[in-house]
C-alpha cells in the first residue's frame, strides 16, 4: 500500500524562536511542537499532505495555532499547480468540536517559470503564485529554491498584496533553509514571520532572525 501510493512520512521536533503570548503580548520564547506529517500520491498528477501538530506546553498554543493541517495537490501540466490548503484546523475551539469547511481554505495557482542554473549543482527552480477564485483577494508571490550544496538547500519568497488586502501580520518576503544531516534526518529553518522590506517602515513588523523555527525531522521507512 506504502508503494502503491508513494507514502512518505516523518516525524519533526520544533521551536519558534521568540513569539508574543495571545493573552498579554508579552515576549517569550520557545514555542515547542511536535508533529507527524505524510504525503502520499493519489493519481499521477494527483497528492495530498496531511499533518498533526502537538504542543506539550499547552498554554503556549495560540488560538490560530492549528492541531493538523491538510492540502491536496493537483499538476495540471508541467508547469501549472493548483494547490488547497487548510492550516488553520482545530479538533476544539470554545469548548465545542470544530471540524473545518472548505471555504476555511486557500486555493492558489502556481505557474513554474523557467529555472535559472549557476552551475551543474545550483540550478534555481521558481514559481510565481495567485490566490484564487479571485486574484484581488489574496497576495501574489514569486518564490525561489536552490540547494547550494549536496546537502543544504535554501528558499526565498516575496510578496506582493493587492489594494487593502496587507494585513499588520502578512510579510513582505519569507526565507528557508535546510540541511541533510543522514538520508532520514534534516534540520531546517523557516522564517514566514511579518518580515519587512527595509523600505516599508510598517511598524507591526516581527522580530526578523528570531521569528522563524527551527525543526528536526526524521523520515519513517516502510
Amino acid at each position: 500500500m506504502a508503494e502503491r501510493f508513494r507514502l512518505s512520512c516523518s516525524v519533526s521536533s520544533g521551536a519558534t524562536l521568540q513569539y508574543s503570548d495571545h493573552d498579554d503580548q508579552s515576549t517569550e520564547y520557545g514555542k515547542l511542537r511536535f508533529s507527524l506529517g505524510c504525503s502520499a500520491r493519489l493519481a499521477e498528477r494527483v497528492s495530498v499532505r496531511a499533518n498533526y501538530i502537538y504542543y506539550p506546553i499547552q498554554h503556549q498554543q495560540a488560538p490560530w495555532d492549528p492541531d493538523y493541517t491538510y492540502a491536496i495537490s493537483w499538476r495540471v501540466t508541467d508547469v501549472l499547480l493548483l494547490d488547497y490548503s487548510n492550516y488553520s484546523a482545530r479538533f476544539a475551539a470554545a469548548g465545542a468540536y470544530y471540524m473545518p469547511t472548505l471555504m476555511d481554505g486557500n486555493l492558489r495557482a502556481y505557474l513554474a517559470l523557467p529555472k535559472i542554473r549557476f552551475d551543474e549543482t545550483r540550478v534555481a527552480s521558481c514559481s510565481f503564485g495567485l490566490g484564487l477564485p479571485s486574484p484581488a483577494d489574496a497576495s501574489w508571490s514569486l518564490g525561489c529554491n536552490m540547494p547550494l550544496t549536496e546537502k543544504l538547500r535554501v528558499g526565498l519568497t516575496g510578496y506582493a498584496y493587492p489594494p487593502r488586502v496587507h494585513e499588520p501580520w502578512s510579510p513582505d518576503f519569507s526565507y528557508t533553509a535546510s540541511y541533510e544531516l543522514t538520508e532520514k534526518i534534516r534540520i531546517s529553518y523557516a522564517n514566514y514571520s511579518n518580515n519587512r522590506l527595509p523600505w516599508n517602515d510598517d511598524r507591526s513588523h516581527g522580530p526578523g532572525v528570531l521569528g522563524g523555527s527551527i525543526t528536526v525531522s526524521y523520515r519513517l521507512s516502510f
